[in-house]
């Protein structure tokens, strides 16, 4: 059976984790590593504080939306086989589809004259029982067989 969905964009994923990744790494370096300055006053010690703080929740925060940004989907009997983004891997999940809803298309843009220009479309897939909906990003190249989704999901 073909994929209802299939998203190549996920390398632009993989780009900004290694770029969250390598900031959070420098933080720790200049917070903790790096040669320690004894004429630094309070505010510079709140910030050796708080950047690693503020580091982890960010990597933590990115690893949450890796898990529900969504690279392919397809069907298989009674279940919808979905592909995310993982650490440093994919993981393939198997869902009941009578768990499955998928919400109406968001287009997100910029207004004319700002840079960088932003269009993109996507849609949420929430699970029954999960917190947070799975991201199908629905920006060309990315294509959604909205139609056969909807059939397999009833």
């Amino acid at each position: 059976m073909p994929p209802l969905y299939l998203n190549p964009r996920g390398w632009r994923v993989r780009v900004a984790q290694a770029a969250i990744w390598l900031g959070a790494l420098i933080i720790l370096w200049l917070c903790f590593l790096a040669a320690p300055n004894f004429n630094n006053g309070p505010a510079d010690q709140v910030v050796i504080v708080a950047a690693p703080i503020f580091s982890a929740f960010c990597v933590g925060a990115f690893e949450i939306y890796l898990r529900h940004y969504v690279l392919a989907i397809a069907q298989a009997d009674d279940k919808i086989i979905i592909t995310t983004l993982a650490s440093l891997h994919r993981r393939t999940l198997a869902l009941d589809k009578r768990r499955l809803h998928l919400g109406g298309q968001r287009h997100e843009h910029t207004l004319p004259g700002l840079a960088p220009g932003v269009d993109n479309f996507s849609s949420r897939l929430r699970v029954t029982g999960w917190r947070w909906p799975l991201i199908i990003d629905e920006t060309p190249p990315a294509a959604l067989d909205r139609d056969a989704l909807f059939k397999a999901l009833r």
